[in-house]
């Protein structure tokens, strides 16, 4: 019940950015605080709403760690860190992708 409940609010939050979120890559340790997701795979729109001159290709995010201070929740803050996140990416030209031949030459 508890772990369906973080679920829904990663889906929430995060689910615009990653596929994956799902119970088995959900671990919860509610004594230490700590939700941990593991092996996600990056949306290739995630980083869109940042307008860098690359379109992302693939992206895999190896851990997510939330450490939630339950007793404190409200007082303290969420702590977020994220491990091992690998981007393959493409250069942009004048707001449109490079052309297969152009990419080869780049």
């Amino acid at each position: 019940m508890f772990e369906a409940h973080v679920l829904h609010l990663l889906r929430r939050y995060l689910g615009e950015y990653v596929h994956g979120l799902s119970a088995e890559a959900l671990r919860i340790s509610c004594r230490q605080g700590d939700v941990v997701l593991k092996d996600l795979k990056l949306k290739a729109e995630a980083l869109n709403s940042l307008k860098l001159p690359v379109t992302v290709k693939a992206g895999f995010v190896g851990t997510i760690t939330l450490k939630v201070p339950w007793k404190s929740l409200g007082k303290e803050p969420v702590i977020v860190l994220i491990d091992r996140v690998f981007i393959l990416a493409h250069p942009v030209v004048d707001g449109r992708s490079l052309k297969e031949e152009d990419r080869e030459n780049f």
